[in-house]
């Protein structure tokens, strides 16, 4: 949301945009994470089949970019309807902790740029470096100006 400055302006003016359920970025619950499953059947993805109990890696935070379900995925849209992502799971495997996470987020977000209202990057866009983690992503660090 630094690179979004109208996103916040928006945020800040009207409370009822950050429910969780309804905002993709209320927690920015599209963030890339992964779990580990085992196959119960060969399972075909594109043109590679995955065999009968073969341990798998599912990035979940890749379906919050899925292009065949959102237009400009890789946009912050605080209009989509992202209540059915997968950033906490799904069925038996949902985080329990899914609505306190969310919470915590949505209460962080809108002290944060409340009390900082001229929040901005210090750095170019592209310059701060990610973390290479197929679990959670997240950024080495994030220079910031509070003003």
């Amino acid at each position: 949301m630094l690179r979004h400055p109208e996103v916040r302006q928006r945020l800040a003016a009207d409370d009822t945009l950050w429910p969780p359920s309804r905002s993709s970025c209320a927690t920015t619950g599209r963030w890339p994470n992964a779990t580990w499953r085992f196959t119960t059947e060969a399972v075909r993805v594109g043109d590679v089949t995955i065999p009968e109990g073969e341990f798998v890696t599912i990035a979940l935070g890749a379906a919050g970019r899925d292009p065949g379900r959102h237009q400009d995925p890789d946009a912050l849209d605080i209009d989509r309807d992202n209540a059915a992502g997968l950033a906490f799971g799904h069925g038996i495997h949902h985080c329990l902790g899914a609505p306190l996470a969310r919470l915590e987020g949505r209460i962080v977000l809108s002290r944060l740029f409340s009390r900082l209202p001229g929040l901005r990057l210090a750095v170019p866009p592209e310059q701060p470096r990610w973390r290479a983690s197929l679990m959670m992503r997240g950024m080495e660090e994030l220079p910031v100006h509070p003003s």
